[in-house]
């Protein structure tokens, strides 16, 4: 049936459409069914904020502009390949059982930050982590130019080692990435500090004027 393999145009025909239609009628059977179990207050006693009100209540929230901005800068690479992408199937041309194993040990190499992450949570600070995030960043990045640099013309030795900085910085990624959503309920939590509400809808607003850039 895929002649080709994963390059076999009966994949993208039948499997993945297929696929998507089964799992869009199991939502649209069972979505029904999900019960909201957060209690809410009558619609009489809610709190109505102006919009103005709201709008600038949130443009006082340093920490939200901040993180704002840090994501404006990291939207510079969107509508890039991804690295494992170029490295697997444009360089070593893989598409087969490599392919496949290189993508569950990439997958995989999260699973054990994971379980560090509380433990890690508890002996560093928030802005620490999330700084280590980004420095681990700047590392993998750097390795990867070394990389290019010196062992371009080694296919083979230059995708092993960019590979092992992508597994590395994953594994180390995804024990301190639980602290950057931990960061987003703390935003909102010093927004509730400085204006009294929590303004969570109004936080959008902001996504009006960086969504256009990214």
């Amino acid at each position: 049936f895929l002649k080709d393999e994963w390059a076999d145009i009966n994949l993208y025909r039948y499997v993945i459409p297929g696929t998507f239609i089964f799992f869009a009628v199991m939502t649209m059977i069972f979505a029904g069914r999900v019960k909201e179990r957060i209690p809410q207050p009558p619609v009489e006693k809610k709190v109505q904020i102006k919009f103005w009100d709201g709008m600038f209540g949130v443009l006082h929230n340093k920490y939200l502009l901040i993180n704002t901005i840090v994501g404006l800068i990291d939207s510079l690479g969107n509508g890039m390949l991804d690295m494992k992408t170029i490295l697997l199937i444009y360089t070593w041309r893989e598409t087969g059982l490599i392919f496949s194993l290189c993508e569950i040990l990439f997958k995989i190499s999260g699973n054990p930050g994971e379980f560090l992450a509380p433990w890690i949570r508890k002996r560093f600070q928030f802005k620490q982590l999330v700084i280590f995030k980004y420095v681990i960043y700047a590392i993998r990045n750097g390795v990867y130019i070394l990389a290019i640099l010196f062992l371009g013309n080694m296919h083979i030795l230059c995708g092993v080692a960019i590979y092992l900085a992508m597994f590395l910085a994953n594994l180390l990624e995804s024990a301190v990435a639980i602290a950057q959503k931990d960061t987003k309920i703390r935003i909102t939590d010093y927004q509730m500090y400085i204006s009294g509400e929590r303004l969570e809808e109004y936080q959008k607003i902001i996504s009006w004027f960086t969504t256009p850039i990214t």
